[in-house]
């Protein structure tokens, strides 16, 4: 590093002890603060997330999913840039949860967490401790480290997370100071395919986000009515090595409380075309993610990035 990354790298260190020092939800509330602000001056990101929302909105709405407030967004502008707004709220304060990893000790999750059915939960965990493998394919929703974090905690496993290098090395290098800690270990996904494999056929945990592809191989799969490109890893990890899949996301329900949302998914059986098998695989993603999304869509913090190509 440079003298000048050195001392980013000082200042990254200094920002991070003190968002696990002060008090957190008038932390969330800054954060959430500093987001809206964010909203009223980045007019391009702005305009993308409301196509991006609208067009969600407008489908979930005809597929009768959509709840109230959703159905509002859909017909009012105000309502719908109120969503907006808020979108950019959650993905500011999904910032300050990456500052705040190191705090996900076991009871801090024990008090937060609220669990819907408990069942598949217990299965993944199973499927870790009985050397079956479990993968996680996680979204850019709400706090992406919770479920993996729980997850390491509850089997003692490390997961094995790709993460996109990034150019600056002083940013680098404090992503992955927050995460290996807690036990992720990070891998480059352009390059870390068959480590992926490997580690699945071994019975491991992997952490994979399904919903953007961030390096390698993308294919355009029916999201929300309309093709956008999903990442194949996962779906390939899947078919080649039978491994229990779930999607999981925390949802936020308050200021650092979440609700864990979890939906499995079956892989196909053996034997015939892979690049069928794989199709049919992250279909059932994407009909998976959707569900998720329904709930909230602001916390989708993928929808201030490009996601269709007619929506760019």
């Amino acid at each position: 590093m440079t003298a000048g990354q050195r001392g980013k790298l000082a200042a990254l260190r200094a920002v991070t002890w003190l968002a696990c020092h002060l008090p957190e939800r008038p932390l969330h509330r800054c954060f959430a603060a500093i987001g809206a602000a964010l909203y009223l001056v980045d007019g391009t990101r702005r305009d993308l997330a409301r196509r991006n929302l609208t067009r969600i909105c407008a489908w979930l709405v005809a597929e009768g999913r959509a709840t109230p407030r959703v159905a509002r967004a859909a017909r009012d502008r105000r309502a719908m840039d109120r969503l907006v707004r808020s979108a950019f709220s959650h993905h500011a304060r999904y910032y300050l949860e990456v500052l705040r990893i190191s705090t996900l000790t076991g009871a801090y999750l024990e008090a937060r967490l609220d669990f819907g059915d408990w069942e598949p939960i217990r299965a993944g965990f199973r499927a870790v401790t009985e050397k079956r493998g479990l993968m996680y394919i996680g979204m850019h929703y709400a706090s992406m480290e919770v479920p993996a974090r729980y997850a390491i905690l509850q089997t003692g496993a490390i997961a094995l997370t790709p993460m996109e290098t990034v150019d600056d090395p002083a940013i680098q290098a404090w992503a992955e100071e927050q995460r290996q800690p807690i036990g992720l270990e990070i891998i480059d996904p352009a390059r870390g395919g068959r480590r992926m494999l490997a580690y699945a056929r071994e019975g491991g945990l992997l952490t994979v986000v399904g919903d953007r592809p961030l390096a390698g191989t993308a294919r355009p799969v029916e999201l929300f009515g309309a093709p956008a490109m999903l990442p194949v890893g996962p779906a390939l990890v899947a078919v080649e090595t039978g491994i229990t899949c779930q999607i999981a996301v925390s949802r936020r329900t308050g200021l650092g409380t979440y609700e864990i949302d979890l939906h499995e998914l079956a892989v196909p059986a053996p034997g015939g075309p892979l690049r069928e098998r794989m199709a049919t695989f992250m279909a059932a993603e994407a009909r998976a993610m959707e569900g998720i999304v329904a709930v909230a869509p602001e916390q989708w913090w993928t929808c201030m990035y490009p996601i269709w190509d007619d929506i760019r």
